[in-house]
């Protein structure tokens, strides 16, 4: 009876070891042992360096770039303007006194350039509303980009970020929480004896990526998420009790991976097994709102980027743009009180109780292969409202 169970055991193992290998090549958020340290290959790292990275932002968009992206309402072409702002037809040599960083909801990710809501506000302001937006920026990369340059003429710049913010500025390596992001290494700051520490990015030259394996202590040590998440998600051995501990996560992933791709949907396959994912890192980003370390390094971020906007005479706005797990639950979110709080630093707008009054909450967002982000119909709610009820936007010009 032993001997055939052990078979038995021995049996599930390999099947599951062969299973978990296979699929994680198509979707590489089930990881193993080995993905602690990963070799890159060197075609991604030459095409990374030719089209988006940078020394000390980690990554961002080349001067008169253009690219495409496939979505649930067809193809889309993002352009890139001289000035390494996102195009905004009608408006390239109009005066810009208003200036946006953050992230792919500022960047308006998934929807044309003349349906972003840096757009929509720069038609109800009539002049030009700079979008600086650049894909998984954190709070921190987005205020560096505009310390490093900050558009002189820019009477209002607002910073807009998703709530996920909390958890990005945490990230040194965000392969430890975006698990198969093998690039995105990144710089970020630490609270020490209250006061913000900078770490500049261990990557400030393409090659370093092949010799990032030599700081590899260094960058688990700085990352936020390498002990308390990105090794408590390791399948290794034995797997089936790896996949009875996070059962929800695995078994996801795994059920959703192996129906749409047995009949041949690997679209639907990846997007439902990625939903899996968006509902996990929802529930970090409300748990980290509760921690008070990961409150501080925010606030600080926020009361930083406040005193550089008035440093350089321009008047500071924080925006707060909600993803889908963030109002598909019933009551307030921790996220929430939080920035309700950092009025005290600078003018905030959220738009999470916004969005969970609409009654057409579908229509808010877009289908990507990177997950949803803001429909034409919800970013020019947000312009309306921006322009409409925010005494700051009254008179940019």
């Amino acid at each position: 009876m032993i001997i055939k169970l052990l078979i038995w055991i021995f049996c599930v193992e390999l099947i599951l070891f062969c299973l978990v290998r296979i699929l994680r090549s198509f979707f590489p958020w089930l990881i193993i042992t080995k993905d602690k340290a990963p070799i890159i290959p060197e075609e991604k790292i030459a095409k990374h360096a030719k089209q988006s990275f940078h020394p000390v932002l980690g990554w961002l968009h080349r001067p008169n770039a253009q690219w495409h992206n496939t979505t649930s309402d067809g193809a889309v072409t993002y352009r890139i303007d001289s000035r390494g702002r996102r195009n905004n037809p009608g408006f390239e040599n109009a005066p810009m006194p208003v200036a946006v960083y953050g992230d792919s909801y500022a960047f308006c990710r998934l929807v044309p350039d003349d349906c972003t809501w840096p757009h929509f506000m720069s038609k109800y302001l009539h002049c030009h509303v700079g979008n600086y937006g650049v894909g998984n920026y954190g709070f921190d990369q987005a205020l560096i980009r505009y310390e490093n340059d900050p558009p002189t003429e820019a009477r209002i710049v607002i910073m807009a970020v998703v709530p996920e913010t909390i958890v990005r500025i945490q990230s040194y390596w965000k392969h430890y929480f975006e698990y198969g992001n093998l690039l995105a290494f990144k710089p970020r700051f630490t609270i020490n004896d209250n006061e913000l520490t900078f770490h500049s990015s261990i990557i400030s030259d393409p090659q370093d990526y092949v010799t990032y394996r030599q700081h590899i202590k260094h960058i688990q040590n700085l990352d936020g998420f390498y002990c308390k998440k990105f090794t408590k998600d390791i399948i290794g051995f034995p797997s089936m009790l790896c996949l009875l501990r996070k059962p929800g996560r695995h078994m996801g992933i795994i059920r959703s991976l192996i129906f749409w791709l047995a009949i041949g949907k690997p679209d639907i396959a990846k997007r439902n097994a990625l939903k899996v994912i968006l509902r996990e890192n929802a529930k970090w980003v409300q748990r980290l709102y509760n921690d008070n370390d990961s409150c501080l390094l925010l606030e600080s971020l926020i009361q930083r980027f406040a005193n550089s906007c008035k440093k350089n005479k321009a008047i500071p706005a924080l925006i707060v743009l909600p993803q889908p797990g963030d109002v598909n639950r019933q009551g307030p979110e921790n996220h929430e009180h939080f920035f309700l709080n950092m009025k005290k630093h600078l003018h905030v707008f959220d738009f999470t109780n916004i969005f969970k009054q609409n009654k057409k909450k579908v229509s808010l967002y877009v289908e990507g292969p990177i997950g949803p982000h803001t429909s034409r119909e919800a970013n020019d709610l947000i312009a309306k409202r921006l322009t409409e009820f925010s005494c700051i936007m009254k008179n940019p010009v």
